[in-house]
């Protein structure tokens, strides 16, 4: 019942406040109020470099001259080289704006983004968190002046790679960098509960504006995050030294970069809540001293609404110290007829359950609806249902395991628990220290327990299962609302991970599930367990059906090879799709020139018609000088029409080096960034001008280099038949080509 109550209020934490209407105080958070700016933000689709997001720019200009500041708008071109990617330029505007301080010690720099990606309006990436900063802005001028500086930049083209933040950079944005601290705003989905998910550069100091508010804050996600392919305008701010909290939502990501990502999918108490958050941040940061000397770093993580925290120095001692400790209990149990073979052996078969449970949960899904993968983080529209099953499963999987090892005594399966957890503690101190206390105190506190169990009762007393489950209290406190917040992150079609995670904890309640579960009647129990699963399964499926509300996703794009004339239709889904089937009757092979480095992306092509309003870019020479060495300079003039939003160009370094780059005066590296094919250097330059990219490569190797420029448009041209979406239909999130055309050409120079 204990458990059961710290499970709720676990789950409890984790949702957004309601949302505060337009009569809130005047110097509090109201999301009703900060709603009122989506409509013109979102009014239409605004990748960087559109007339769109010019428009979205000179409103948010207008709103910070409303609020009585100052906005000063920034144009320039900027790059970012990449080590295996594409390298990154572009053309990019900021606005940047300042409440002065009354006794500065510092900046509070609030950043957002204010383009959206190219296939979608985006409410809530990012047009959410700047709605919210306008509020902050006109919340804190109802205030006390700051005592720190408090600055806000709206940044460009940070869905074509960070551009923005980095041309902020460029224009003087790092200055101060000691004594700036960045309270960074994003998002990865449609609603849920704000999170502070990363800290970069000392974080001890950052710990009371990091409490300040509602937000769920856990280090975990720090090394989490690092594992993902993702990246925030926080992280080049990060590369430039520094200091910063990153907020944002990840609830709600089927919606996520697709043309849904609107209004009416958005939920306003998600909003509320990343705005009482940052704005309680940059109130407390706007308030202290922002000096970073000797500080340090901390681990950190929410319990019960309080940020509990700790020198990160400890976190090894700690871990270590657990390990100890249950090293400790083991031996002395030995005495009690525990025996360290069956401890082991059990240790080990733990592992069936967790695999078990993985596979169910990846393989349980993806082959009934496999368009789930066009999902870009694989969550579903409804996963509820799907969570339970799969919870069930666990729960079974668990049960089995438990009455297996439980022949060996209570105290054998509980001892190897703790074991995992004592393991994976000191393992995690030194490979991922901010997710170490995850283990760390359900192995402490557990092996404290298990002694005095033993100790003062034995393993047939009725207190027993009570004192050695107490391991589960600190696993349920801090290790299911990371579960929680695992299964929209991950998705449905990679449960494997938090169901894995989930099973780990969940057996720290073996003493607790052997004491309550009888062995009689135990497969019976189990069949009616799985029947229940599977039709939990089933009622998921059937509940989890499109509407235009929850719309089916669809990828179609369509490519020109400007080389050899012919035209694709492109799919990077479910070819069977009865909107795309009938394009790809006729298959086609993918010319390379499209899609050089596919880098294990599946495309399936089928022949298409030749559109007239797909441009062919062009390679037009405009220099050539040696330049000593045996390398010489090539320049070309990149152009695709007005209206492609990036163009890309590979060199064929198969004989040839690229020893670096300018594009539009941007310096670029050279040698090898995307592998070890023959299209090997490679740049993207977002929102070229009407007149083109000049790009200057500097060459070593004799005879013309072979290049191949690709331009990117956004949807799909009419005139070669692109099909009109029905209702319950849309274009799914990248990497999928959906709703993209392209045209490449490969030219020697």
């Amino acid at each position: 019942m204990l458990l059961a109550l710290l499970a709720v209020i676990a789950g409890l934490g984790l949702r957004p406040p309601a949302p505060a209407d337009a009569s809130a105080p005047p110097e509090e958070f109201s999301a009703a109020r900060a709603s009122e700016h989506l409509a013109p933000i979102t009014a239409e689709w605004h990748p960087a470099g559109s007339p769109a997001n010019d428009r979205v720019r000179e409103y948010l200009v207008g709103e910070l001259r409303e609020l009585g500041l100052r906005p000063e708008i920034d144009s320039r071109a900027t790059g970012r080289g990449m080590d295996d990617r594409l390298h990154l330029a572009g053309s990019v505007t900021n606005i940047h704006a300042r409440i002065p301080g009354t006794a500065p010690t510092g900046r509070v720099l609030l950043a957002a983004h204010y383009d959206s990606v190219p296939g979608g309006p985006g409410a809530a990436d990012d047009a959410a968190n700047l709605a919210a900063i306008l509020e902050i802005l006109r919340a804190l001028g109802a205030g006390s002046p700051p005592r720190n500086d408090i600055e806000v930049v709206f940044t460009d083209a940070e869905e074509a790679g960070l551009l923005g933040a980095r041309g902020f950079l460029d224009g003087g944005g790092a200055a101060a960098v000691d004594r700036t601290v960045v309270v960074n705003m994003e998002a990865r989905g449609s609603s849920g509960p704000a999170i502070m998910f990363q800290t970069v550069g000392d974080n001890a100091g950052l710990m009371p504006a990091a409490g300040a508010g509602s937000a769920l804050a856990t280090s975990v996600s720090d090394d989490v995050y690092r594992l993902l392919p993702n990246d925030t305008d926080l992280t080049v701010f990060a590369e430039a030294g520094l200091r910063g909290l990153n907020f944002a939502f990840v609830g709600g990501s089927a919606h996520y970069h697709t043309p849904h990502d609107d209004i009416a999918h958005l939920s306003t108490a998600t909003v509320q809540d990343m705005g009482e958050a940052a704005m309680a941040a940059t109130r407390e940061l706007a308030g202290t001293e922002l000096g970073v000397s000797g500080e340090g770093d901390d681990t950190y993580f929410t319990v019960f609404g309080l940020l509990v925290h700790y020198p990160a120095e400890l976190v090894i001692p700690l871990a270590l110290l657990a390990f100890l400790v249950f090293a400790t209990v083991v031996w002395s149990c030995r005495g009690r007829g525990a025996r360290p073979s069956r401890i082991a052996l059990s240790a080990v078969s733990l592992l069936v359950p967790l695999v078990l449970a993985g596979v169910a949960a990846w393989a349980l899904l993806r082959a009934v609806r496999p368009e789930y993968a066009l999902f870009l983080s694989g969550d579903t529209y409804r996963p509820q249902l799907y969570a339970i099953a799969l919870s069930v499963l666990a729960l079974v999987l668990l049960v089995l395991w438990c009455r297996w090892s439980a022949r060996g005594g209570r105290t054998e399966t509980m001892a190897a628990v703790l074991g995992w957890f004592a393991v994976a503690a000191v393992a995690a101190a030194f490979l991922a220290p901010g997710g170490a206390y995850l283990f760390t105190w359900p192995a402490l506190l557990g092996s404290i327990a298990l002694w005095a169990a033993n100790r003062w009762a034995g393993d047939g007393s009725p207190w027993h299962p009570l004192a050695a489950a107490a391991g589960a209290v600190p696993a349920v406190l801090l290790g299911l609302p990371v579960v929680l917040l695992l299964f929209p992150l991950v998705g449905i079609s990679l449960a494997a991970v938090p169901m894995v995670v989930a099973v780990l904890f969940g057996a720290t309640t073996a003493g607790l599930l052997i004491a309550a579960v009888p062995a009689r009647g135990l497969a019976t129990g189990t069949v009616v367990a799985v029947v229940a699963a599977l039709g939990l399964g089933g009622a998921g499926l059937a509940v989890d059906r499109y509407d235009t509300h929850h719309p089916r996703p669809v990828s179609l794009g369509y490519g020109v090879d400007g080389t050899s004339g012919r035209s694709y239709w492109l799919n990077t889904g479910n070819p069977s799709d009865a909107l795309v089937a009938p394009l790809l009757a006729e298959r086609a092979d993918v010319p390379e020139g499209l899609f050089p480095n596919l880098a294990g992306q599946r495309i399936t092509a089928g022949a298409a018609p030749v559109s007239r309003s797909v441009g062919v870019p062009a390679i037009e020479p405009s220099g050539s000088r040696e330049t000593g060495d045996g390398t010489r300079e090539v320049t070309v003039r990149l152009d695709a029409g007005p209206t492609a939003h990036s163009l890309v160009l590979y060199a064929d370094v198969s004989a040839h080096e690229v020893l670096g780059a300018t594009a539009n005066e941007v310096p670029l590296p050279g040698g090898r960034n995307l592998g070890d094919s023959r299209w090997g250097w490679g740049m993207r330059y977002t929102a070229p001008a009407e007149s083109g990219v000049e790009v200057t490569l500097r060459v070593r190797g004799a005879g013309p280099v072979a290049l191949n420029a690709v331009a990117l448009y956004t949807g799909l041209p009419a005139d070669a038949g692109a099909p009109a979406l029905p209702a319950e239909a849309s274009w799914s999130s990248p990497p999928s080509v959906a709703n993209q055309s392209y045209a490449s050409l490969v030219a020697s120079v």
